[in-house]
């Protein structure tokens, strides 16, 4: 009973991942100059988290109520739920990414301090 329970948990984390992995990298993303990109992370983290919470079209929840039905249901479900997840994921985390290079290039570049050698 525990090998099932372990593959289910790790099922999950990889069905889950476009959701907390942006969340989790931000962290690692320590430098100033790179705080757009650690804002645009943690929004598509919250933005692939409500996509989890939208339903994806096409899912079916009637396969009757025996194993067979159980097995049809999650092999019917779980590619479209797959598709949903990982993409929208994706999709969410490319369009923040590409929020943050433009905020990045308009944002103005730190003014310079001239060293007293330069100013000669």
């Amino acid at each position: 009973m525990l090998v099932p329970g372990i593959l289910g948990l790790i099922l999950l984390v990889a069905l889950y991942a476009p959701v907390y992995l942006p969340f989790l990298i931000s962290f690692k993303v320590k430098s100033p100059k790179h705080l757009e990109f650690r804002w645009a992370l943690r929004l598509a983290s919250g933005g692939c988290f409500l996509l989890t919470l939208i339903p994806p079209p096409r899912l079916r929840h009637n396969f009757g109520d025996d194993v067979g039905g159980s097995v049809a249901g999650a092999a019917h479900n779980l590619p479209i739920l797959f598709v949903w997840i990982w993409g929208g994921g994706l999709v969410c985390v490319g369009f923040f990414i590409l929020i943050a290079f433009l905020a990045r290039s308009n944002r103005r570049p730190a003014s310079r301090q001239v060293s007293a050698e330069e100013a000669r």
